[in-house]
């Protein structure tokens, strides 16, 4: 019984300390991870806002800062939390879309949150040339409505490209950024919590500021990484999602 009250009272100590050094240290350092040129991405790539209840819809583009003259095509796919986002509707963007352009949207399967293989290319018969635009521009655009209260990654999947065409007699297909680029093809977040919300229940509270603890210095690659506690989705629990937490402490909706 007294080593129970002692394990008690050094958890309570470490909640404590922790919840100090964040109003301490209060600073708002929200953000998302830099974006490589070229970049396919998510835009927004970060959304939060605790006011989207479920029924209402968001919608997100896909887009590329690629400015060259020899964009042929793009292909990609998207998964989702579907306890949180349904996929309702994808529509071609400005960048492919003139002349011979074809758009192909494929169906959303909202029991797994996937989005099939889409994309766009310009159509033609070799020995003609194949025809090109320039970018930037934006591939798609994706609605979803939400169904849910909770967090969800809006990520490609490794079939991602933007393409190009290379008239050389074999008709080859050339990626112009795929998923073998690290940093160059950017994923997207989605959350209605409030900020500092770890566990989903709509209150900031201690429960949440322990969650964190427990997930503090750690990333991706530690067994003690929560992806829920990394508030600013920058890859790392660290002070900055403490302060976080601690500026909506005792909130509740």
């Amino acid at each position: 019984m007294f080593r129970e009250k002692g394990e008690v009272s050094v958890r309570k100590k470490r909640l404590w300390i922790f919840f100090t050094i964040a109003v301490i240290l209060s600073v708002n350092m929200r953000g998302a991870s830099a974006h490589l040129s070229p970049y396919i991405a998510v835009i927004p790539q970060c959304t939060l806002d605790e006011t989207l209840t479920p029924g209402e819809n968001i919608t997100v583009s896909i887009y590329t800062d690629y400015n060259g003259s020899d964009v042929w095509g793009y292909e990609f796919t998207l998964t989702y939390n579907p306890l949180v986002l349904n996929g309702i509707s994808v529509t071609n963007g400005d960048l492919i879309v003139e002349g011979t352009a074809v758009f192909i949207p494929k169906p959303f399967d909202n029991q797994l949150g996937y989005l099939d293989l889409t994309g766009a290319f310009f159509f033609f018969m070799p020995p003609n040339p194949a025809p090109f635009t320039s970018g930037p521009g934006t591939l798609a655009n994706i609605t979803f409505t939400v169904v849910g209260y909770g967090s969800s990654e809006i990520n490609f999947g490794p079939e991602t490209r933007l393409i190009t065409y290379t008239d050389d007699g074999y008709g080859d297909q050339d990626n112009i950024i795929d998923n073998t680029m690290p940093g160059h093809i950017q994923d997207g977040f989605f959350s209605n919590k409030i900020l500092g919300d770890v566990n989903g229940d709509r209150t900031v509270d201690a429960s949440d500021l322990f969650a964190l603890s427990q997930a503090y210095e750690s990333d991706p690659s530690n067994s003690t990484w929560n992806p829920d506690c990394d508030l600013n989705w920058d890859g790392t629990v660290d002070i900055s999602d403490l302060s976080d937490l601690s500026e909506n402490y005792g909130r509740s909706i």
